[in-house]
């Protein structure tokens, strides 16, 4: 799966602009934005892709120890990493932590397709749903104007 992953990282970043859930870059608005699609392997390796403000990368801990691609143009981030989960011998965890103050937050969690959801956790002015697409269970977070939103997902992968 780690090389499917990999090999997907160079396709978005070769091909360029990934369409994700909300954005649209041609209105013009001065927003603060984390706009993120976090796919989860069955081992906790992510692919990270959306759009975050150049000034928000320095708060997204988990970019400090994961290979990325930013274009500041566009505002488009790609990222490979392992650093969003942990794990224990039964459950999984996924945290996205940010210490950035922004405008618009939403991240969609692609969780793999044996995972069971054992909780979400989120800090206040953030919601929340659970749905399911293509065998895979989604966990979508969003909220407006927060200082520091984050989110804990743990799962279970049967």
């Amino acid at each position: 799966m780690a090389k499917f992953i990999v090999l997907l990282f160079l396709v978005f970043i070769t091909v360029g602009a990934v369409p994700v859930h909300g954005y649209d870059s041609s209105d013009g608005a001065d927003l603060d934005q984390l706009i993120l699609n976090v796919y989860v392997d069955e081992d906790g390796e992510a692919l990270v892709i959306g759009y975050a403000e150049p000034e928000s990368l320095a708060d997204l801990p988990f970019l400090k120890v994961s290979e990325y691609a930013y274009d500041a143009d566009s505002k488009e981030l790609y990222a490979i990493t392992d650093a969003l989960t942990s794990g224990c011998v039964d459950d999984s965890q996924l945290d996205l932590v940010t210490e950035a103050s922004l405008d618009v937050y939403l991240v969609m969690f692609y969780l793999p397709p044996e995972a069971k959801l054992e909780a979400v956790d989120f800090s206040e002015g953030l919601d929340c749903l659970v749905s399911e697409s293509d065998g895979s269970l989604v966990v979508e977070v969003w909220g407006y104007d927060l200082d520091g939103p984050d989110a804990t997902i743990v799962y279970r992968v049967a």
